[in-house]
């Protein structure tokens, strides 16, 4: 597969994990940041994330699967997540300008499930 292609999805990706982790009210720094070195650091593995049509008699698919996996040093992640999606839409006809809303749909539902795993989960209650 091309290199443009792997960047890409990254690009996509990337962008769907930062805004669930800021969703959850984490701040995510860029490498230009002074407290960049300092903070949790998360990897985000693309096991796949794919998108396809499949051809059929009275309905065409959009077809995508997603497979990621997130884990760092943030408490949340400190046990690796695997975020796992299957997407499947019908159309009659499809054309070029339908990638995108598809697309943006599968990031979403990523977006969704970041913040949902970025929220903390235990607490300590301390008794004065």
């Amino acid at each position: 597969m091309p290199a443009w292609r792997w960047t890409l999805r990254a690009a996509l990706v990337g962008a769907a994990v930062t805004a669930g982790l800021r969703d959850s009210g984490y701040r995510v720094l860029d490498a230009n940041d002074p407290a960049y070195a300092s903070a949790p650091r998360i990897t985000v593995q693309i096991v796949q994330f794919w998108a396809w049509v499949t051809p059929g008699f009275a309905q065409i698919k959009r077809d995508s699967v997603t497979d990621l996996t997130l884990q760092g040093n943030l408490a949340a992640f400190a046990t690796p997540v695997t975020i796992s999606l299957t997407d499947t839409k019908g159309y009659g006809a499809i054309f070029e300008s339908d990638w995108a809303p598809f697309i943006g749909g599968v990031l979403a539902k990523v977006r969704e499930q970041v913040r949902t795993a970025a929220v903390p989960r235990t607490a300590a209650l301390v008794r004065d």
